[in-house]
């Protein structure tokens, strides 16, 4: 997905039109290929980069709090945002507002759930073929937790009615979506056997109307939670979850390939003997795969690592270590640009404050890059979003604190290979957070987050489309 918004020329006051600051990724002056960048943080008055955001508009109605919003960009630029808020009956109702391509405003909020069900956690896709798929967890009759998707067409205004994904009787969790070429969707989630959590998946094909019956991806004699799924453009899908080893967790990970119809027997992608988690996974050209986690140690002591799959590989690369020892690095988050370049951003601990920072990789190499860090000093940024569009500008989102949380971003065009200065993109006054970012076919970018408006959490958001 991606991210941009040219509307406006002025956010929260500031004119992002003049000159601002940019943190250079320098390369060696010969780049052989296979390797990595090599990087440098320079300070040069240089214009903001390829998009500018539109000022922040309120997509939720107040009065309720509003939470867990997320984002996704259409192949026009179609931007689509969807959260849980709390209702008039006591319930969480999942809720969804659209800004089209050609539009200069969100529509009003309609509900997709079930109001007299609590409704939790959306996750929402757009496929290159503009059919939008929003999918979220939902209780069902007994208590128990169900998945449920909800879809619209390309060129539709309305969502179909939601259908249940997941088997009911057993408890179902945090189900998360992908969308590959022509429309190809996979959702997956944990859901339990009555002894452990196993994660699911379930596939509609490209054209089809119908999900598939969900199927085990995991093994059935341990815990596995937290499901993330990726599909790269040719069509590959990888599933990873974090297996429970009593006092540890293994990152595993199991692969369809493009046009096979079965998933992999899982293979595992951390050490064993050590605590991963917070696993993220991205998908790039050729079935080139990253999945990033949280290696915990002890204490404070906790540093991001990374493996990757190379194109048409079968096995993954020995874990590398991001961060240095004693940091306490975490979060970290990954994307894939379209030539290969895999980019992690994560959160550490510079002595003083906490810290965003990125790395970067290209296509056949093991090595990172050496971190350089994205916010400003002196104060502490966290919860990290990444995106990268078709041509590889990247946009980098935070949560920077000064006085009250503010979310930040950053955009590194493709064409100079810089970051741009941070921008506030939230108001300032109350506190914003739990930003997501997204990025369309044509570079049109979408940020969403919620913001407190003194008594209720209030989604919000950006849009940016090219500005060349």
């Amino acid at each position: 997905m991606r991210k941009t918004n040219g509307d406006g020329g002025a956010v929260n006051g500031v004119s992002y039109r003049g000159v601002l600051r940019r943190v250079i990724f320098s390369t060696a002056l010969t780049l052989a290929a296979g390797t990595c960048l090599s990087t440098s943080a320079t300070a040069l008055a240089t214009p903001l980069g390829p998009w500018l955001p539109s000022p922040p508009a309120d997509l939720s109605v107040t009065g309720k709090n509003a939470l867990n919003a997320q984002v996704a960009v259409g192949p026009d630029g179609t931007t689509t945002v969807t959260w849980q808020r709390h209702n008039n009956v006591g319930k969480n109702s999942v809720q969804v507002a659209t800004r089209s391509a050609t539009a200069t405003t969100f529509s009003a909020p309609i509900n997709l759930s079930n109001p007299y069900q609590n409704a939790s956690n959306p996750h929402v896709a757009v496929g290159s073929d503009g059919k939008t798929t929003i999918v979220w967890l939902t209780a069902g009759k007994g208590g128990k937790s169900n998945v449920q998707a909800a879809t619209r067409a390309a060129g539709a205004t309305k969502f179909s009615a939601p259908i249940d994904l997941s088997t009911p009787g057993q408890n179902a969790d945090r189900p998360q979506i992908a969308v590959g070429p022509h429309g190809i969707t996979t959702i997956t989630w944990s859901r339990t056997n009555g002894h452990h959590y196993v994660v699911q998946a379930t596939t509609r094909a490209a054209g089809a109307t119908k999900f598939s019956t969900p199927t085990n991806v995991s093994k059935p004699d341990a815990s596995a939670s937290a499901a993330k799924v990726a599909i790269g453009p040719d069509g590959t899908t990888v599933i990873i979850w974090a297996r429970s080893l009593g006092m540890n967790e293994l990152v595993q990970a199991s692969t369809r390939a493009a046009g096979a119809t079965k998933f992999s027997t899982p293979v595992a992608v951390s050490s064993p003997g050590v605590y991963g988690y917070d696993a993220q996974v991205a998908v790039g050209p050729h079935g080139i795969t990253t999945i990033t986690w949280t290696r915990y140690f002890d204490g404070l002591n906790s540093t991001p690592e990374a493996a990757t799959r190379a194109a048409n590989a079968t096995t993954f690369s020995t874990p590398v270590v991001l961060s240095a020892p004693g940091e306490g690095a975490n979060s970290p988050q990954v994307a894939i640009g379209p030539d290969g370049t895999s980019i992690i951003t994560w959160s550490y601990v510079n002595g003083t404050n906490v810290m965003v920072r990125v790395a970067m990789c290209l296509a056949g190499s093991s090595t990172y890059s050496t971190p350089i860090d994205l916010s400003a000093p002196g104060q502490d940024a966290f919860n990290q979003q990444i995106a990268v569009g078709p041509d590889g500008t990247t946009t980098i989102a935070w949560v920077h604190r000064a006085g009250q949380e503010i979310v930040q971003a950053t955009t590194r065009d493709a064409g100079t290979g810089v970051f741009s200065t941070p921008i506030d993109l939230s108001a300032p006054g109350q506190s914003a957070n739990g930003p997501q970012v997204a990025i369309g076919a044509n570079g049109t970018t979408g940020i969403t987050w919620q913001r407190s408006d003194g008594t209720n959490t209030i989604v919000q958001a950006v849009t940016a489309r090219p500005n060349r």
